[in-house]
């Protein structure tokens, strides 16, 4: 036998001995999704699309879905299928982008070139052969064309089939809360918005298997609340079904989504709070690391300053706190300087010193940040710098000390209180 990929190189092979190597291959690699992939694609090698007519580009095409469908038969099952599915799809979509090309040009062509690609995707869906990347193909082809309530039902689906995965719930959502696709992108090359009316159109009038299609698969799927005659359910009871599927290390995108369409729709402070609170309560530490800043954020925007304070200071008493969430609280009391000035800048202190004792010996920029608040706010104390010099080069590990040492000897330390301090 000829070992792999050699014999699926079809297309180097001269027309008198086509037929040898396309029987070695069925022999020697009959369920293999190359072989067929490479013989239904064979038939177009060579040819010059700017010369076909409506009849040849149609020949050709039954002769490579003949052999496409000759290779499901063969396969039946496993991730061979799978695979020989997602190459039939790269075709169809193919055939769509280079109908354009065809001398003929006839706008049936273009239209049946679409519904065979709708087609696809649907036996695909309906099989459980779609990956997570053609379901959002999927979705994308149906909205581009216009056709949303399928692309609802199909997304649906997409998250029965993959429970787990994160983009398959955040396309669900999106839909749901009223994503649309750009109204300019184009499915083929070549060809404008017209086409695309003209497919809708024929699908309508003709109702082509893609509907039927769909609807099987949204019946036979575990998700039979998605179907036409089921209420739709909230934005938040589907992101707390989507927080259920996917693992915790993963759901930070779900959260993320949840609480932007929450405050996007006004819904009260505590409301907002409370969600907040329970994505930190129920989230991994980097997932939990992101969330309390985007809480500070929003708290800063919305409630001022005194209920920021309150919630940095819960955030604060967990067991390891994040150095990005000290960088945040660090933000927030210079932005806080200018009222109270003696006061705040002694609440800023007070918080360089907690992060300090978590970030001391790992953070030399901790370091230099501090000594430029004593040096360049008003209020500062120049002298505190030699201490705050002396201790970091005592306090950061070996390595990170002569870092430390090379950006401290950059700062500004004209002032000579500061530089006395230290000599």
């Amino acid at each position: 036998p000829l070992p792999p990929p050699a014999p699926f190189s079809l297309q180097c092979v001269h027309v008198p001995y086509a037929y040898i190597y396309i029987y070695s291959i069925k022999q020697d690699f009959p369920t293999h999704p190359l072989c067929w992939d490479s013989q239904a694609k064979r038939h177009w090698t060579g040819i010059e699309m700017t010369t076909l007519t409506e009849t040849q580009v149609l020949d050709l095409e039954k002769k490579s879905e003949d052999m496409y469908t000759d290779g499901f038969n063969t396969i039946k099952e496993g991730k061979d299928l799978v695979s020989l599915r997602e190459k039939y799809i790269q075709w169809c979509s193919q055939r769509v982008e280079e109908v354009s090309l065809y001398a003929c040009k006839e706008e049936h062509l273009h239209v049946k070139a679409v519904q065979r690609l709708l087609g696809a995707f649907e036996s695909g869906l309906k099989e459980g052969h779609l990956t997570e990347e053609l379901c959002e193909r999927y979705v994308s082809t149906l909205l581009r064309l216009g056709l949303r309530q399928e692309a609802e039902k199909v997304s649906a689906v997409a998250t029965e089939l993959h429970r787990g995965s994160v983009a398959c719930w955040l396309l669900r959502l999106r839909l749901m809360g009223g994503a649309t696709s750009s109204e300019t992108s184009e499915l083929v090359g070549g060809r404008g918005g017209g086409a695309m009316e003209t497919c809708v159109k024929g699908r309508k009038s003709k109702k082509p298997r893609n509907s039927k299609a769909v609807a099987i698969a949204i019946a036979s799927s575990s998700a039979a609340c998605v179907a036409s005659d089921c209420p739709s359910r909230s934005v938040g009871k589907l992101c707390r079904e989507a927080l259920e599927s996917v693992t915790k290390e993963e759901s930070l995108p779900i959260w993320e989504y949840w609480l932007h369409q929450s405050i996007s729709a006004g819904e009260s402070a505590e409301a907002i709070h409370a969600l907040f609170q329970e994505g930190l309560e129920a989230s991994t530490s980097s997932t939990r690391e992101v969330l309390s800043c985007q809480y500070l954020d929003w708290v800063s925007l919305t409630e001022g300053l005194a209920s920021t304070r309150s919630v940095y200071s819960k955030l604060l008493k967990c067991q390891r706190v994040p150095y990005s969430l000290y960088n945040k609280c660090l933000e927030v009391e210079k932005t806080a300087i200018a009222g109270d000035r003696m006061k705040n800048l002694q609440l800023l202190r007070d918080l360089y010193e907690r992060a300090l004792l978590d970030y001391g010996s790992q953070e030399p920029e901790l370091w230099l940040d501090y000594i430029r608040t004593e040096l360049k706010e008003e209020g500062g104390d120049p002298r505190n710098v030699g201490k705050l010099h002396w201790r970091a080069s005592k306090t950061l590990e070996p390595e990170l000390s002569g870092q430390f040492m090379a950006q401290y000897s950059l700062l500004d330390l004209s002032n000579s209180k500061a530089s006395s301090s230290i000599l």
